[in-house]
């Protein structure tokens, strides 16, 4: 697997070139040098191993989480040997059977932890594949059900000013403000670089991303069909995907519009991934849990 991931690379690449999908610039050829290091990266399982264990260290004692112990014995660069953590796949009907505050409460987990990897770790597993993760459903009323983390290979760590705009980003988010937003994303080139035109219409595409954290009491673009009683984020009832996907549409066809950088994508991916992991899980989670605690 290691030795194909330059030839794949340089094969897509060329697709890429043939087919003029995106413009050949720098910051493609910088984007595609970042994919090929996390990919070797992954495959790298010394650097997991030391990954796995920073995490396990970290979530240790929070129940909410089992992260697999790490065998050193038999651990190598190309071999990767952990404790066996038994549980149910995200996409299984068992967990779609659990009752409903179950399911939020597992969903409310897995955002929680993209919380503390973007506030206070400063690192993200950027790969939301749903093999990555297991439930361990209790059977006990005593326990509660427990999310297994399985793959650290794709972790990214995230120098200090693209954190502080991530984090800005995410209060302005929160207090659903738009001039927040606006200014929340200066400092970046590729933010800095653009019109004030188009940095308003991705200051609002940013505040539709982050709706499922904003404050209901401050956000009164919520579709009324995406709360709860107790104000809680309906994730199925959102259709989230379809409307940032209209959005972004608008907003990729302006002429200035350029590949976002490299570090923006992996978070991104992330994201989209855990939207799609709570509407699977039709869960409602507290915003005032997720972002308030880190404002």
């Amino acid at each position: 697997m290691a030795d194909a991931i330059n030839s794949d690379l340089a094969l897509f690449k060329r697709l890429l070139k043939v087919s003029n999908i995106v413009p050949q610039t720098r910051a493609l050829d910088a984007w595609f040098e970042e994919i090929r290091d996390l990919l070797h990266h992954e495959v790298d399982y010394e650097a997991e191993a030391a990954t796995t264990e920073r995490f396990y260290d970290r979530l240790s004692n929070d129940p909410r989480y089992i992260v697999p112990k790490i065998n050193r014995n038999y651990s190598k660069k190309r071999l990767l040997c952990m404790s066996y953590e038994p549980g149910i796949t995200v996409v299984s009907e068992a967990l779609q059977l659990l009752p409903h505050e179950r399911r939020s409460a597992i969903g409310q987990a897995a955002i929680e932890i993209m919380m503390q990897e973007i506030f206070v770790w400063g690192e993200m597993q950027t790969d939301p594949n749903f093999g990555n993760y297991l439930v361990r459903v209790s059977e006990s009323t005593d326990d509660i059900d427990k999310l297994v983390l399985l793959d650290f290979g794709a972790i990214r760590q995230f120098d200090s000013n693209l954190l502080t705009i991530a984090r800005g980003l995410l209060r302005a988010g929160y207090h659903h403000n738009h001039q927040a937003m606006t200014l929340a994303m200066t400092g970046y080139d590729f933010f800095d670089s653009m019109s004030d035109k188009v940095r308003s219409d991705i200051a609002s595409l940013f505040l539709l991303a982050t709706e499922p954290f904003s404050d209901p009491e401050k956000n009164d673009d919520i579709p009324t069909d995406c709360l709860d009683e107790q104000n809680r984020y309906i994730w199925a009832n959102s259709k989230l995907h379809s409307r940032l996907s209209t959005k972004a549409t608008r907003a990729m066809q302006s002429f200035e519009f350029n590949l976002p950088p490299k570090e923006f994508m992996f978070i991104s991916r992330k994201f989209i991934g855990a939207y799609t992991f709570l509407t699977v899980l039709d869960a409602h989670t507290n915003p005032n849990t997720l972002v308030k605690p880190y404002l």
